[in-house]
């Protein structure tokens, strides 16, 4: 928890920005800092048990994969949640909540128990998409962050073959932030036929999110004493 503490002050400290202005003036006509170029020597893998290839452009041979963990398709939809729990909560809460949001909450039960809809408009060909080069040079950081994910259940494979009819691989980048490597998935490859330009938006549930200025205009209303808690979902 953080104790916030709104002093009314037009102090430039207090909110939150810095006494050198001109630093500001180059925020706003700057935009966002780009983040320094940096070579994949700068980080460590986690798992020694992954052997490092000369070129992650190419296929790995048999012994690269022996240390590998492997994970079967379930046969079901599975979550750690229990989900006749927080069917129980829900109900008990109604009274708290608008009747969107008590709709917003059986729909994400029947998600969680069901599988969740994809929106998609039509049944898109199978498809192999090649991995960018920024996964290829992050090679070795990407595979160890599928290792993880293997180990920790988040993924299913390594698979020789398409594991079912249909199958559609999208192409890995590997984005350099903060000193981290992250995977993502490209959804808008390959262009005309991706997944992106399949989705039905119009079925989209539209999500609105608070602005900074209303964030702290609640600050204010919540006064001096105000305690402000923060979650930060690990690999969300």
């Amino acid at each position: 928890m953080v104790k916030l503490s709104f002093l009314g002050s037009s102090s430039r400290n207090n909110l939150g920005l810095p006494e050198d202005w001109e630093k500001v003036e180059s925020w706003l006509e700057g935009g966002v800092p780009e983040y320094p170029s940096c070579s994949s020597e700068l980080y460590n893998p986690k798992w020694m048990e992954v052997k490092k290839l000369l070129d992650y452009s190419k296929p790995a041979n048999e012994d690269f994969w022996s240390n590998f963990p492997k994970r079967d398709i379930p046969d079901r939809v599975e979550t750690p949640v229990n989900t006749k729990v927080l069917e129980l909560l829900l109900e008990k809460s109604e009274s708290n909540f608008t009747v969107h949001q008590i709709r917003r909450g059986k729909q994400l039960i029947k998600d969680l128990e069901e599988g969740a809809s994809s929106f998609q408009k039509s049944n898109l060909p199978p498809t192999t998409v090649s991995n960018t080069p920024s996964a290829i040079e992050y090679g070795q950081l990407i595979t160890d962050k599928i290792y993880s994910w293997l180990i920790d259940g988040y993924l299913c494979g390594p698979f020789n073959c398409p594991p079912f009819p249909g199958f559609r691989c999208n192409p890995l980048m590997a984005v350099v932030r903060g000193g981290k490597v992250r995977p993502v998935i490209n959804m808008s490859a390959p262009h005309g036929f991706s997944f992106n330009d399949n989705l039905a938006w119009e079925k989209l549930e539209k999500v609105k999110m608070a602005t900074a200025r209303e964030f702290i205009y609640k600050v204010k209303e919540c006064g001096k004493s105000a305690v402000m808690t923060k979650f930060d979902l690990k690999d969300a």
